[in-house]
């Protein structure tokens, strides 16, 4: 699969995940982008309840995108994106109904492999709750599990702060939702 088709695709803001996923089973994501582009038809099923001016909307997006550009983008960030049906897509995800349709991953993605534990919370912790956090990072990561937060600042932060200041064997994953090139909250 394309990683810039992917990207266009996924960044284009009118298919949900379920849509995606529908969209990757009729057409690969290539394909996907030259219909758009081209103002051909894709696959009813894909179609099916979406409003004609969201398609017209998400057509002028791919066109005004690069598939070459996005390609690039993600070279350049050391940004690996891993379809749903890419074998390294990990096997934790494959069976969630949820799972998402790519993945775009930066760093080792056998860390999901590993023993997890995810560590979320607050973004506004009292000073007790992150030195909390902060200490569980460490001793999850001393006992060789690896934390999952989603990075936001307050208790997910904390705990992978701890981490870093106390290394061990379990690893840091976090699980942004925005994407790699998107730094959301600013924090």
């Amino acid at each position: 699969m394309s990683a810039g088709a992917i990207s266009v695709l996924v960044g284009g803001g009118a298919f949900g995940p379920s849509r995606l996923r529908r969209l990757f089973a009729h057409h690969t994501p290539l394909d996907a982008v030259e219909r758009l582009c081209s103002g051909e038809p894709l696959h009813p099923m894909v179609l099916n309840g979406l409003p004609p001016e969201t398609l017209d909307r998400l057509r002028r997006r791919v066109r005004a995108a690069s598939v070459a550009e996005a390609e690039a983008e993600c070279e350049r960030l050391g940004v690996q994106v891993i379809a749903l049906d890419d074998p390294r897509y990990p096997v934790s995800l494959v069976h969630d109904p949820e799972a998402p349709v790519a993945l775009f991953v930066r760093g080792d993605l056998d860390a999901l492999a590993d023993r997890r534990v995810g560590i979320v919370g607050t973004r506004h912790a009292s000073a007790a709750g992150r030195a909390t956090a902060a200490e569980l990072g460490a001793a999850l990561s001393a006992a060789s599990v690896t934390v999952i937060s989603g990075l936001a600042r307050g208790i997910d932060a904390a705990a992978h702060r701890g981490i870093r200041a106390d290394p061990g064997p379990g690893r840091p994953v976090a699980v942004v939702g925005s994407g790699p090139d998107v730094h959301y909250p600013k924090a």
